[in-house]
C-alpha cells in the first residue's frame, strides 16, 4: 500500500517539480555568474569502478569545462586499481582508496538487506563520509556517468545552491524522518545526482543523527533504510537537513537535467542541447567512448 502511494505521488509532484522548475529558469539564467573570480573554490568528490573509466574521462573534461566555481582538487574515491590510479596521475587527480572513508564493510550492509542494492548503498555512505579527506568548505559530490552541459555554479559567498529534480518519493522523505525526526517534510527531491556540500553541516548532520539516537550514524542509517523498502538517499538527507535548518542558506534550483541510456550517447553528442544543464548515461559500456566520441564531447 505504501509503495503504491508513493507512485502515486511521484507521478503527481515530480510533473508540477518539472513544470515550474522549468518556468523558472526559462525566466532567468540562475545559475550563470559574470564573473567566475567573485566565486569561492571548492572540492570535487567522484566515486568511481574501473568500468566507469572512459565516461568518468569526458565527465572531468566538462566539469573543467562548466563550472564556475573555482575548482581546488578532485578526489577519484575507487577501489584499489592500477588503472584507475594510472588515469588519475594523467588527469592531475587525487585518487583515495576507498577502504580509507568506507565507514562500514560491505559485509554489514549485505546482512541488513541482502539483495543487489548493497553496493549502490555502499557508494552512498562513501559520499557521507567525505568529510574524512576534504579539506575545503564546500565540496560537489558529483555521479561519474552525469555531465554537465553548460557553465553553472554550485556556491556564492551567500548561497548553496541545492538541485532539485523529478525524483520525489515521500518513501525517502519517511527514512529520512526516522533516522532524524526534527526534519521537515517537503515537496522536493533532492535526488539530482550531483550536490554541493558544506563539510561542516555535514558533520553537523552526522553529529546530530548520533546525539538523537545514542548510535552510530552509519548504523542508524543503514537500519532505517533496512525497515523501509530501502529506500535511502544520501543526497536526500543531506538536502533536507539544510533545507529544514539553514533555509536562508540555500537557493533551490531545478536541475533541469536528462536521463538518457548509453545507446543515446552518440546521438546526443551530435548535437547536445544547451537547455539542460546537466546529463546522465547510465549502463554504459566501453564500446561508446572511442577517443573520437571524446575530442567530440
Amino acid at each position: 500500500m505504501l509503495k503504491q502511494a508513493d507512485t502515486f505521488l511521484h507521478r503527481i509532484i515530480s510533473s508540477k517539480n518539472k513544470l515550474e522548475g522549468r518556468l523558472k529558469l526559462k525566466k532567468k539564467a540562475l545559475l550563470v555568474a559574470t564573473n567566475d573570480a567573485e566565486l569561492p573554490g571548492i572540492s570535487v568528490v567522484i566515486p568511481v569502478i574501473e568500468k566507469d573509466l572512459p565516461l568518468l574521462a569526458i565527465t572531468i573534461k566538462h566539469l573543467k569545462k562548466y563550472c564556475q566555481n573555482p575548482i581546488k582538487t578532485i578526489y577519484i574515491v575507487s577501489p584499489d586499481s592500477l588503472t584507475i590510479k594510472e588515469f588519475c596521475i594523467m588527469e592531475d587527480l587525487v585518487w583515495v582508496n576507498e577502504k580509507v572513508i568506507a565507514p562500514v564493510e560491505k559485509e554489514l550492509i549485505y546482512d541488513k538487506i541482502q539483495n543487489n542494492l548493497v553496493n549502490w548503498i555502499y557508494q552512498q555512505f562513501l559520499k557521507l563520509s567525505i568529510d574524512k579527506i576534504v579539506e575545503d568548505a564546500y565540496c560537489l559530490i558529483l555521479d561519474c556517468d552525469t555531465i554537465l552541459l553548460t557553465k553553472q555554479y554550485f556556491v556564492t559567498h551567500t548561497k548553496m545552491i541545492l538541485k532539485s529534480s523529478d525524483e520525489y518519493h515521500f518513501l525517502y522523505q519517511k527514512t529520512n524522518k526516522a533516522i532524524l525526526p526534527s526534519l521537515k517534510w517537503h515537496s522536493h527531491s533532492f535526488i539530482a545526482h550531483h550536490q554541493i556540500i558544506k563539510i561542516d553541516i555535514l558533520r553537523e548532520l552526522k553529529q546530530a543523527v548520533e546525539l538523537y539516537n545514542k548510535s552510530d550514524f552509519f548504523k542508524v542509517a543503514l537500519e532505517q533504510c533496512s525497515l523501509n523498502f530501502i529506500k535511502f538517499s544520501e543526497y536526500e538527507l543531506y538536502g533536507s537537513y539544510v533545507s529544514t535548518f539553514y533555509p536562508n542558506d540555500v537557493q533551490i534550483v531545478y536541475w533541469n537535467h536528462k536521463n538518457l541510456k548509453a545507446k543515446d550517447f552518440k546521438h546526443f553528442f551530435r548535437k547536445p542541447p544547451n537547455h539542460f544543464l546537466t546529463a546522465s548515461f547510465h549502463n554504459y559500456n566501453y564500446d561508446l567512448f572511442t577517443k573520437e566520441w571524446y575530442s567530440k564531447c
